[in-house]
């Protein structure tokens, strides 16, 4: 089954952003929250969302500079660099993921 990434389309200026915002009532940001420590008990990766960046921006620091010198300019670059990182962090997490699942045996 193909998955829909249609959604997580950004704004280059905001290119971490990789769900699309909703306005969650009190409640169902508690559920969520609960959600998210039931969910860091079996999956330590809960919160590598950060590494995931990280990782993202040091390998664009590399390609930036590979790419300004074959004659890339600013402009080409921040889209280039938008959507490098926002690839490299959504691989990344489909990564985690699979791991995670071939850890549970499934």
């Amino acid at each position: 089954m193909l998955t829909d990434h249609s959604k997580y389309l950004r704004d280059p200026g905001n290119w971490s952003q990789t769900e699309p915002e909703e306005e969650l009532e009190e409640e169902e940001l508690e559920e969520e929250e609960l959600e998210m420590e039931d969910e860091a008990k079996i999956n330590p990766f809960v919160d590598e969302k950060s590494r995931a960046e990280e990782l993202a921006d040091a390998h664009w620091d590399y390609i930036e500079q590979v790419l300004e010198t074959a004659g890339y300019v600013a402009e080409q670059l921040d889209e280039i660099g938008f959507h490098y990182r926002t690839a490299m962090v959504h691989g990344y997490k489909h990564g985690v993921e699979d791991a995670i699942n071939k850890a549970k045996g499934e």
